[in-house]
């Protein structure tokens, strides 16, 4: 990036070092002579980072690993935040689902895994309940196998 700037920057001095000139040329037979001088000056001037490309390094490989690991880290990091998503959206609908049987659950965990698709699978929900709602164990667990189809443990606590 540092040689595109210094191309450029040579560039635009040369041409206004070439418009000066020309600006204080006479007319006639010296100016044409000036013109083509000018002329050449330029064409210099662009040609000029041309001697320099054998110093350029085309090393793209550092970049390329970069950016895969960049990629990487970043699909690693949308997963995992979708993954989250998806276990507290399931916890939400378990905890409204028991609230409305007039169950308050002490803690919902929920066992998820992904498959090499991508895809979001749920395992099975544990949910830890209090010893006074004992006799609820049963019906909460078929409440939510029945509901949602997800396997579940209930936990006496």
């Amino acid at each position: 990036m540092k040689s595109i700037q210094q191309w450029t920057s040579i560039i635009c001095i040369a041409s206004i070092i070439c418009i000066i000139i020309e600006l204080m040329l006479p007319p006639g037979k010296m100016e044409k002579t000036m013109r083509m001088v000018l002329g050449i000056f330029m064409v210099c001037a662009l040609i000029s980072p041309i001697k320099n490309l054998k110093k350029l390094n085309f090393n793209i490989s550092n970049i390329t690993t970069e950016a895969i690991k960049d990629k990487f880290e970043f699909t690693n990091k949308i997963n995992s935040q979708l993954t989250n998503l998806a276990e507290d959206n399931v916890r939400v609908l378990i905890l409204s689902i028991l609230k409305e049987k007039g169950i308050s659950p002490k803690k919902v965990d929920i066992f998820m895994d992904t498959n090499e698709d991508n895809c979001i699978s749920i395992i099975k929900s544990k949910i830890y309940v209090s010893k006074e709602e004992a006799e609820l164990v049963n019906n909460i667990k078929s409440l939510i196998e029945s509901k949602l189809k997800i396997e579940t443990e209930v936990v006496l606590i």
